[in-house]
């Protein structure tokens, strides 16, 4: 229900009615958001729940040795941790998309890049794959660090999970006219055409072996989408197809056109 307003008279009614309209608009739209959540909690949560119900009910309903019961207590705790990361994942999707958001400041978009990434180096020796950085300094945007900070460590994360040993993958940040272009590609899974149009859709993940071999939500992609945009920013993603690679490329505008 909204208030007709007449736009052809230009008075304090109008401007009320406008903004009474505009409010309701922020109120549907946080009630939609709060629907949306609550039903994909419920959804996602579900499985892991059986799951975790079904091994409670078997260790008390028949006997086991310590050790059986150790093996039982990890795979329990493995659904736990899927279930606090899906939860994380989904109250900051939520927050995101909220209308009540603290105002950005402007933040170092390359010191970040170096911090994050720097804490990548051990893992990707451990794994034996070659990870490149080169970074302009000094590039500024307007956003909320822990944002920032949270989309470099979801694709970093994704590109050491799904990138073989003996790979690489690739950093690069620079300045592109009025935008900071993040550039990060890697040697790993890759993907086709289709699930290119759907890797930022909520929950879905790639069919290939490689893919579902690891632990995933598939929130943490579209949790980078609503993250960038709503700083005014764009995401792709490219692949030849499975097994070659994929890059993805992040856009933001810099706080005012630096000089290159």
């Amino acid at each position: 229900m909204r208030i007709p307003v007449n736009y052809q008279v230009r008075d304090e009614l109008t401007d009320l009615a406008e903004t009474f309209n505009i409010m309701l608009n922020r109120l549907q739209q946080g009630f939609e958001r709060e629907k949306r959540f609550s039903s994909d909690a419920s959804h996602e949560l579900m499985t892991p729940l059986s799951s975790l119900q079904s091994e409670a009910e078997i260790m008390l309903r028949k006997p086991r040795s310590i050790e059986e019961n150790r093996e039982t207590i990890e795979r329990m705790l493995v659904e736990v941790r899927r279930m606090s990361e899906m939860v994380h994942l989904l109250l900051q999707l939520s927050r995101v998309e909220s209308v009540h958001r603290a105002k950005p400041d402007t933040v170092n978009f390359s010191r970040i890049a170096e911090v994050v990434a720097g804490k990548y180096w051990d893992d990707a020796q451990e794994k034996n794959i070659d990870v490149h950085s080169q970074i302009d300094p000094n590039l500024d945007v307007r956003a909320h660090a822990a944002y920032i900070e949270e989309v470099i460590n979801n694709l970093l994360e994704n590109a050491l999970k799904y990138t073989p040993a003996g790979g690489s993958i690739n950093l690069e940040l620079k300045q592109s006219s009025n935008k900071a272009v993040l550039h990060l590609s890697d040697t790993g899974v890759g993907f086709d055409g289709d699930t290119r149009d759907r890797l930022f859709e909520r929950f879905y993940r790639d069919t290939q072996q490689e893919v579902q071999n690891q632990p995933g939500s598939g929130l943490g992609l579209p949790l980078v989408k609503a993250i960038v945009e709503l700083y005014s920013g764009k995401i792709r993603a490219y692949s030849d197809g499975p097994g070659k690679g994929s890059t993805f490329v992040v856009e933001l505008p810099l706080v005012k056109e630096q000089k290159t």
